[in-house]
């Protein structure tokens, strides 16, 4: 369940809502998972002018794993509201700490590329997304894991 909450300055008023998700996902195989998450399902609504509402947003996905070094994934997005967006990405390992990544998307048309390194408790990933009107995005993730 998530509690939305929208403040805009003084006098300018507020507004909440409560928007629940939920997902489920399955190992169909040693190589092959599937996944399905839906995010909204109730309609939320932010407010009542124009019946502003909170995106209702279904997923369903699929993970093949090729080999220990490279796996593929691939997701179908359909927000009720708009057309339906798929994505696709690959991750290849090229040695024990560094790997390689690469995606599209469609609706928006996206290239998304970038790596990671995996530096024992650190993990650092670096990537860009290039849309053909708003250019270049870029992306960067550090994360630290407390146990070894």
């Amino acid at each position: 369940m998530n509690y939305l909450t929208t403040r805009i300055g003084e006098n300018y008023g507020n507004t909440s809502a409560l928007a629940v998700e939920a997902g489920l996902q399955a190992q169909l195989s040693k190589e092959l998972s599937i996944g399905a998450h839906i995010y909204n399902p109730n309609r939320a609504k932010v407010a009542a002018f124009n019946d502003e509402r909170i995106p209702t947003i279904m997923r369903i996905g699929l993970n093949y794993t090729f080999s220990e070094k490279v796996f593929v994934v691939a997701e179908t997005q359909k927000d009720i509201d708009y057309p339906a967006n798929f994505k696709a990405g690959v991750e290849y390992r090229v040695v024990e700490v560094l790997y390689l990544r690469a995606g599209v998307s469609t609706g928006p048309v996206l290239n998304t590329f970038g790596f990671g390194l995996n530096l024992k408790q650190f993990r650092l990933d670096i990537a860009s997304s290039y849309h053909s009107v708003l250019g270049y995005s870029p992306h960067v993730s550090l994360t630290y894991n407390v146990s070894k």
